[in-house]
Formats: structure tokens, C-alpha cells, sequence
């Protein structure tokens, strides 16, 4: 009876023993399917500064919740925007318009723990990238030592003397040691010196066309255009000078006297005077024989 006893004791005890071995590795299976995360490549060592960057996260093992955003990653040394792209158990990170805020050569972003959750409740790992470089833009030598002027020349006017209610153009030219930037001239610029017209603008190139149209003013000359300065100016925001155009002449519309109008009118008169004298002439005859002819010498 002591011996049936103790067995029962001793298959207890393997019991107890192969429940405990069966649960070690259920336990240990577990923790091995934790959440976690890895890291690609980033997509470049050296980027432009305002440049680009992409990587990846991918997240493995047990995955019951991604909850990575934008406030999970820290830039270390560098500012950009932020873009999270879901694929799956991946994220792809996009950051772009990348600059410096530090002397450290060496960016890294680094990623908080805890952007995912397994089904147990553990948290994904902590993780960053590998480090890169920003490359900073070369400065343009225009923008700093260029203190030349662009200047403006007018020609002009087309043509010298014109009608009243007539046109007349103008052409102002551009030029500057680099580069003329933008041609800004406009009506409002243009101030008309003795008589008024109605003004237009219109620019090709580096060549701006002043069209002054149904001018009218006092007959004469010394009709002027003055350009404001300012009207164009250079990538280092230098600015041209004003021009005044060459002077023209107003001309009245009436129609001049025409010597050959003179002559033709004495003509008529002649002609009339002419006949007057014939008229009278016929009149003295009258009273004559049908038959009579005038002696050539007297007339009568």
C-alpha cells in the first residue's frame, strides 16, 4: 500500500515537471516575436542643401499596431518637412527641404521607441539611420560684387514732325554689364512735355516701344518725352537711369496755300474777261446788215 503511494507521489511530481517544461517554451516563443523594427539605407550620404531624403522603416515579427508619425523622429542637427508613406508593415519617410542648423558635419535621424505593438503589448525598438551630410549652395557672384547699373538710351521720335491727332514712337534700350533682370517700364513712367497723347507700352527683349497716339497741343516744336528712372533694373536689384527722348514738331491739319490754285483762278478770271469783251462786242454789232464784217484795222 506504501509503495502504491509513493508512486502516485512520484507521477505527481513528473507531472508538475513536464507541465513546467511545457510552458518555458511557450513563454520564450513569445518574446521572440516581439515587435521590432529595422531600417534601410538612406537614399544619400551627401545631400543639397533644400535636397531630399528617403528611407524606410519596416517593421517585423508580431505586428498588431504601426503607430509611427511625424513627432516620432527626431532630426538631429538639420530641419525639414516630413512625409510618412504607408506600405504595408513598411513606412517610407520622406524629408525634404533639408537645412543645416548646426556646425556638425554628421546628420542622423533617430526613430523613439514604441511606433508599434505586438499582440502581447510589446513595444517595437528605438532605432536611427545611418549618418549623412548636407552640401551647402555656392554662393553666385552676381548677387554679392555686382553694383553696376543697367542703363537705359532712348531714340527717337518716328517721325520728327507729325499732325495733330497724329502718332509718333519712341524706343528705349536696355543694357547692363551682367544681365538686365526685368524691364518694369510702363505708362504711368512716360511724362509728356507740352502736349498730351494717349500712351502705350510694349516690350521685346531688352527693348521697351513707347507709342504716343492722337496727340494734340499747341502748334510748334519742343514736344519732349522724359522716362522716369527705375524702369528696369539688374539680378542685384541695381536700377537704370531716366532719359529724356529728342524733341518734335506739332503741325496744324489746315491745308496750305497752292501757288497752283493762284494761277488757275487768274486763269478763270481771264477766261470770264474774255468773254465779257466778246459778249460786248456782239452787242455793238447788232444793229448791222447780217452781211457786215468789221474793217481789221478799225474793228468797225
Amino acid at each position: 500500500m506504501k509503495r502504491i503511494v509513493n508512486l502516485k507521489k512520484a507521477l505527481v511530481v513528473l507531472s508538475v515537471i513536464a507541465i513546467s517544461f511545457a510552458a518555458f517554451p511557450a513563454i520564450n516563443h513569445v518574446g521572440a516575436w516581439a515587435a521590432a523594427v529595422k531600417v534601410s539605407p538612406v537614399s544619400s550620404k551627401v545631400v543639397e542643401d533644400n535636397g531630399q531624403l528617403i528611407f524606410t522603416l519596416t517593421y517585423t515579427n508580431d505586428i498588431n499596431r504601426i503607430t509611427l508619425n511625424a513627432s516620432d523622429l527626431y532630426l538631429n542637427g538639420f530641419t525639414a518637412n516630413i512625409n510618412i508613406a504607408n506600405s504595408g508593415n513598411s513606412r517610407v519617410v520622406t524629408l525634404s527641404n533639408i537645412h543645416n542648423t548646426s556646425g556638425s558635419s554628421l546628420k542622423r535621424v533617430k526613430v523613439s521607441g514604441g511606433t508599434a505593438i505586438s499582440s502581447d503589448g510589446q513595444l517595437a525598438n528605438a532605432i536611427q539611420t545611418e549618418s549623412f551630410t548636407i552640401k551647402e549652395q555656392q554662393q553666385t557672384q552676381t548677387g554679392t560684387n555686382d553694383d553696376v547699373a543697367p542703363v537705359a538710351k532712348i531714340s527717337g521720335p518716328n517721325p520728327s514732325q507729325v499732325y495733330i491727332g497724329g502718332t509718333v514712337t519712341y524706343k528705349v534700350t536696355y543694357t547692363d554689364n551682367v544681365k538686365v533682370q526685368k524691364i518694369t517700364l510702363n505708362s504711368g513712367d512716360i511724362r509728356l512735355n507740352g502736349f498730351t497723347a494717349d500712351k502705350s507700352v510694349s516690350i521685346s527683349g531688352n527693348t521697351a516701344t513707347i507709342t504716343l497716339s492722337n496727340i494734340k497741343g499747341d502748334v510748334g516744336g519742343n514736344k519732349t518725352v522724359y522716362v522716369s528712372g527705375g524702369t528696369a533694373f539688374d539680378s542685384n536689384g541695381n536700377l537704370c537711369n531716366a532719359v529724356t527722348g529728342s524733341a518734335f514738331t506739332l503741325l496744324s491739319k489746315n491745308v496750305p496755300n497752292n501757288p497752283d490754285n493762284n494761277n488757275n483762278n487768274n486763269n478763270n478770271n481771264n477766261n470770264n474777261n474774255n468773254q465779257n469783251n466778246e459778249s460786248n462786242k456782239n452787242q455793238n454789232n447788232n444793229s448791222k446788215p447780217s452781211d457786215w464784217v468789221a474793217n481789221p484795222n478799225t474793228g468797225k
